[in-house]
Order: structure tokens, then sequence, then C-alpha cells
């Protein structure tokens, strides 16, 4: 009886084992998971100054034009 129950116990162990190696590697995914949407939402972000920087010089390449043009009218 002593030798089941120790093969029980085995068993039991073996499936805690088991069990926090499969709890780990679920809390690293999360952790992973979590850094990408960062990196994604960084990157995003990133994407909307730079255009935002483009249309801003856009807008005052076009003033600037527009001045050029308005005094070149002008006598």
């Amino acid at each position: 009886m002593s030798r089941r129950t120790k093969k029980v116990r085995d068993k039991h162990r073996q499936t805690d084992i088991d069990t926090a190696r499969c709890n780990r590697a679920e809390e690293q995914m999360k952790v992973r998971d979590k850094h990408r949407q960062t990196d994604i939402d960084t990157a995003r972000r990133n994407g909307a100054k730079e255009q935002k920087k483009v249309r801003d010089k856009q807008k005052q390449t076009d003033i600037d034009i527009a001045r050029c043009n308005q005094a070149e009218k002008s006598p």
C-alpha cells in the first residue's frame, strides 16, 4: 500500500510542477502580449505625430506659396 501511495504522491507532485510551469508560461505570454500592444500603440502614436508634422509642413509651404503669389501680384 505504501508503494501505491508513493506513486500517487509522485504523480501529484509532477502534476503540480506541470501546473506551475503552465501557469508561469501563461503569465509570461500575458506580459509579452501587453508589451507587444504597448509597442503597437507607441508606433501608432509616433506615426500619427509624423503625419501631423508632414501636414503642418505642407500647410506652411502652402501659406508661403500664397504669400509669394500675393507679393508678385501687388505692384
